[in-house]
């Protein structure tokens, strides 16, 4: 692997990681409106997500379990 190679790929790594954080951040601000009593069309709105995507985060939270990733992305 080239040295432009390698920069390529932990650029590529570095995008994935931030989308992942923003997603996790995502699902944090859904579940607080939920949390809130907010309606799902006005999350959706807001939001600008689906009517899925809220209950998915809505089921997370009921489970307890973890907003973030399910497994951790390996960055080298």
């Amino acid at each position: 692997m080239t040295d432009e190679d390698h920069r390529i790929n932990m650029h590529q790594k570095h995008e994935k990681v931030q989308i992942f954080r923003e997603m996790e951040a995502r699902r944090q601000r859904v579940a607080a409106l939920l949390e809130a009593d907010v309606k799902v069309s006005a999350i959706m709105a807001q939001e600008k997500c689906s009517r899925s995507f809220i209950y998915k985060v809505k089921d997370l939270v009921e489970a307890g379990d973890s907003l973030g990733r399910k497994t951790e992305l390996k960055v080298r």
